[in-house]
């Protein structure tokens, strides 16, 4: 292996965020995300892919009790 990186751990990301407000005080965020890792923990060869969605939801407290 080169000094001093040794096998490269390469990841590719790509990824779509929506944002929703209903209300002026409230909002929804989703998150969709795909990652193709190759050399995976940095073993030559290996590659793995992930698909990952998250869900978010938010309010503002401080303009509610106002």
């Amino acid at each position: 292996e080169p000094f001093p990186f040794g096998i490269v751990e390469r990841d590719w990301q790509s990824g779509v965020r929506v944002f929703y407000k209903p209300h002026h005080l409230a909002y929804l965020r989703f998150d969709l995300t795909y990652s193709d890792i190759s050399n995976f923990q940095h073993f030559e060869g290996q590659a793995t892919s992930d698909m990952q969605l998250r869900v978010a939801a938010g309010w503002e407290w401080e303009k509610l009790w106002r």
